[in-house]
């Protein structure tokens, strides 16, 4: 009793002890990676993320490898507590190995390995795509390369009448047309999406008493000059756009996007309908849809649908972004902007000055980041797996040694076995698979805010993951599974 006290206690020492070990060489390698990664990362990155290793990660780690050296160190210890020693030297390795039911846990094990696996390479492929999507000039309708934008914020309090601030961006912008290298010049509230509407209550439609739905609502509006749309490339599908007739005073105008017209009248013309952003008690001004246009591409830098609606920066203007188009690279235009706007306001800086390729890559620079990072850890996770897969699978091709033999002297072909070892390798995989994809849906759903409009629950990715996992396992079985096809019948039976 005391001895087999002792070897207890032993047995749950050493665990710790090779938790431990992995938990010090895990804390060196984590302050490596934290000295290289900042080369492979963004430059753009956020700059409210930083990566250092200090006492609290140190101490997490120490916890970690502590309860995991206890918790993987117990189980075994309990079993050499329970052991019947005339048992184990009867049944010699077959005991010693911890039987049906010690292979039984080794296989979930496996399975659960899978599982976490698929859960992060659901995550990693879901992010791949967003920045891809995201990323992507493609089908922009613009070359952003091409593009300069630059922010006027206009904070002087001259510039609290709208009339000021009118005569401020007309002047820029009859200072820009016509100067050399621009093609296009237009004026908006915002670089990208503009003002975040989509709640319910803020907007009504004529004839109805009641708000629009948040789930019809559009989610974003945005004050363009009447040249945005030429210049993002969108194109007036019914109706027209803006004009400069459509200024402070005049009858209030809206243009809106395919999507938006479809979720506000369905099947209807939308021409000459008319709305209002506020609740049905607001005293607001009506505005009436002269145009439809075709869904913006930008539209995908959402983290909602893609129902937009643009009103008219000349009946509404704000602290403007001004857009300069060139052939070539923009960025050659810097000057031209802000001689512009020195000419007509000296005191008034500009900011966020770049191209809107450069702007583009910032705001997706937490997605690549993330993308990045856990793209990292899944292909981490994959590799576990897969070596997870290849332990068991070797361990149990070693136990099931005089079986083959048998099988092989009995007249099964090595082609029988390979498979046999094979499907093994393969249904566990598909067994953490299964149950990985539960987990994945849930956090992926998680995930749904920094997805970009891409789909949580994607086929195409989770599929592709999950043919992955599958192939890694029987790729890592087929070493065990060509050593199973070695195995002598005579050598077996004579052993025996």
């Amino acid at each position: 009793g005391a001895s087999r006290g002792r070897a207890m206690r032993q047995l749950l020492c050493e665990s710790v002890l090779v938790s431990l070990a992995g938990g010090v060489l895990a804390v060196v390698l984590a302050t490596w990676v934290v000295g290289v990664a900042p080369r492979f990362l963004p430059e753009e990155m956020p700059r409210w993320i930083h990566f250092r290793v200090d006492w609290r990660v140190f101490a997490f780690t120490l916890a970690i490898a502590v309860t995991t050296g206890l918790l993987f160190g117990l189980a075994p210890a309990l079993r050499l507590g329970r052991l019947d020693l005339h048992d184990a030297l009867k049944d010699g390795a077959k005991q010693a190995s911890g039987g049906r039911r010690g292979r039984r846990l080794q296989r979930w094990f496996v399975v659960a390995q899978v599982a976490l696996a698929l859960v992060v390479l659901s995550g990693a492929g879901l992010l791949f795509k967003t920045f891809l999507r995201v990323s992507s000039t493609d089908g922009l309708g613009y070359d952003p390369r091409e593009v300069l934008s630059a922010r006027a914020e206009l904070l002087d309090a001259r510039y609290e009448d709208a009339s000021q601030v009118a005569a401020f961006s007309a002047a820029v912008m009859a200072r820009l047309d016509g100067a050399p290298g621009v093609r296009d010049v237009a004026l908006e509230s915002s670089r990208f999406l503009g003002t975040f509407v989509g709640h319910e209550g803020r907007m009504t439609l004529e004839g109805s008493t009641s708000a629009v739905p948040d789930a019809t609502v559009p989610r974003f509006a945005l004050a363009v000059t009447p040249r945005h749309f030429t210049m993002k490339g969108l194109r007036i599908d019914r109706g027209r756009g803006f004009s400069v007739r459509d200024v402070v005073g005049s009858d209030g105008v809206v243009v809106i996007n395919d999507a938006t017209a479809e979720a506000l009248w369905p099947g209807q013309d939308a021409i000459g309908k008319r709305l209002k952003l506020g609740g049905p008690a607001e005293t607001l001004p009506w505005l009436t849809v002269i145009g439809i246009v075709s869904n913006s591409s930008e539209a995908r830098l959402a983290r909602a649908p893609s129902r937009l609606l643009y009103t008219s920066y000349l009946q509404d203007p704000g602290h403007p972004t001004i857009f300069v188009r060139t052939t070539g690279d923009a960025s050659a235009l810097t000057a031209t902007v802000r001689s512009a706007v020195a000419q007509v306001d000296r005191d008034q800086p500009l900011t966020d000055v770049g191209t809107m390729a450069e702007h583009l890559r910032d705001y997706v620079a937490p997605v690549t980041l993330f993308a990045r990072l856990v793209g990292a850890m899944a292909l981490f996770a994959l590799l576990l797996a897969a070596l997870g897969t290849y332990g068991l699978v070797a361990h149990l091709v070693t136990q099931r040694t005089q079986e083959f033999g048998i099988r092989l002297a009995l007249g099964a072909t090595p082609r029988r076995i390979l498979v046999l070892v094979l499907e093994h390798g393969a249904w566990l995989a598909i067994t953490g698979v299964i149950l990985g994809l539960a987990g994945a849906l849930a956090l992926t759903r998680v995930m749904r805010a920094i997805l970009f409009g891409t789909d949580p629950t994607d086929p195409v990715v989770l599929a592709s993951v999950s043919a992955l996992l599958i192939l890694s396992a029987i790729l890592a079985c087929a070493l065990p599974a060509r050593r199973a096809t070695a195995v002598s019948p005579s050598q077996v039976l004579r052993a025996d």
